[in-house]
């Protein structure tokens, strides 16, 4: 959901974006030199922005920068001894403005989307409320926010996959509650 929402983001502002998503059998858990050097010899990128992952990749981001390749970490997880030295967008970082800490990993990567496109970043949060929900973490404040709009936008914005998963389900897109979205849509998405 992350990579959807910043890569559909990225091409709303007219950039060329690839995205590639680490198989965590193969590649192992996010950013690792491996997946950087798949990277290099797939899309030879200048600039690589990590979703969802990376806060804990120090070591990784000084061989992708040692190799001419710009680095963005967005992530939600929490924050470890050694910083990356590099942009690191995560509500969980001490001495910031941001006033909401628990954001899951695509409701940040909502954030940069709106930050950068604005409300044309709405059509996302039907994606961000489903993720939100799925990544169990607390509805209260900015996260209850973001399910309540995005699950009034289902009609609207929800890609045709997802309206027909919810079909399958026999759960109305006007009338779908967090616990069906957390018991019903969330288990199959994620066991793909």
């Amino acid at each position: 959901s992350a990579t959807a929402i910043m890569l559909l983001t990225l091409k709303k502002l007219g950039a060329t974006a690839q995205y590639y998503l680490p198989n965590r059998f193969i590649d192992g858990y996010g950013l690792t030199v491996d997946v950087i050097k798949k990277l290099q010899e797939k899309f030879n990128p200048e600039l690589i922005i990590t979703v969802d992952c990376g806060i804990s990749c120090a070591k990784e981001v000084e061989y992708a920068k040692e190799n001419g390749i710009d680095i963005i970490i967005t992530d939600h997880h929490e924050i470890p001894d050694v910083i990356p030295s590099t942009v690191v967008i995560n509500p969980k970082l001490e001495k910031q403005d941001y006033p909401f800490r628990e954001l899951c990993g695509t409701g940040v990567a909502l954030k940069v989307s709106q930050a950068l496109i604005g409300n044309e970043s709405n059509e996302f949060l039907p994606i961000a409320s489903i993720a939100t929900i799925a990544d169990i973490v607390s509805l209260r404040e900015e996260n209850r926010a973001i399910v309540a709009l995005g699950m009034k936008l289902f009609e609207d914005y929800l890609p045709v996959g997802i309206k027909m998963l919810f079909k399958e389900n026999k759960i109305s897109l006007k009338k779908a509650t967090s616990t069906d979205i957390a018991f019903k849509i969330a288990p199959k998405i994620n066991s793909s």
